[in-house]
Order: C-alpha cells, then sequence, then structure tokens
C-alpha cells in the first residue's frame, strides 16, 4: 500500500487523529504522535524499497529501480538513489494490454 491507505488505516483502527499530510514528511522520528506516523509510515515505505533492491542486486547485476503511483516523487526524493518515474506505469501496461 501507499502513504495514504497506509496511513487511513492506522486512523481507522486506533484512536490517533492524525493531521493531513503536508508535505513535511521525512525519514526522521516524530515530534508528536502525527509526526511519528506520517514520519514512520514513510520510513516503512522506504525500508521497503531498499530491502526489495537489496535483494535484487544480490539477483542480478544492476536491477533498475522504476517507481510509479502517488507517492512516486517523494520517494525518489528520499531514496536518493538512481531511480526512473513513470507516472502512469498501470495505466500504460493497461493501454498496451488493450492495443494487444
Amino acid at each position: 500500500p501507499g502513504l495514504e491507505m497506509s496511513r487511513a488505516a492506522l486512523a481507522r483502527d486506533t484512536t490517533i487523529r492524525l493531521p493531513p499530510a503536508d508535505g513535511s514528511e521525512s525519514a526522521a522520528p516524530g515530534n508528536d504522535s502525527g509526526a511519528a506516523v506520517r514520519n514512520g509510515t514513510l520510513f516503512m515505505l522506504l525500508s521497503a524499497v531498499r530491502a526489495a533492491l537489496g535483494r535484487f542486486e544480490r539477483e542480478a547485476e544492476k536491477p533498475m529501480l522504476i517507481l510509479t503511483g502517488g507517492d512516486a516523487a517523494l520517494l525518489e526524493r528520499e531514496l536518493e538513489l538512481d531511480v526512473a518515474t513513470v507516472p502512469d506505469l498501470v495505466l500504460d501496461g493497461l493501454a498496451l494490454a488493450f492495443r494487444n
């Protein structure tokens, strides 16, 4: 799941009242519950990407990391890695499948 879905699940299933994301997310610890959830969910997603990339790096020479979706720009900024960002990858795939 992306950041919005992860945060929505936490808000729905806990008593934490989260302020809306304001672009100040970072992978640093938060100073209050809202910041801790915003930053913690970002840290979780960054960690998952880095772990997957590390696994593929052991199996391939140099895998290409492609980011897509609503969090792609934020992830690209925070990862500080060589990545390709394709904003509409799923829609591009669906269009290709439809044409074939």
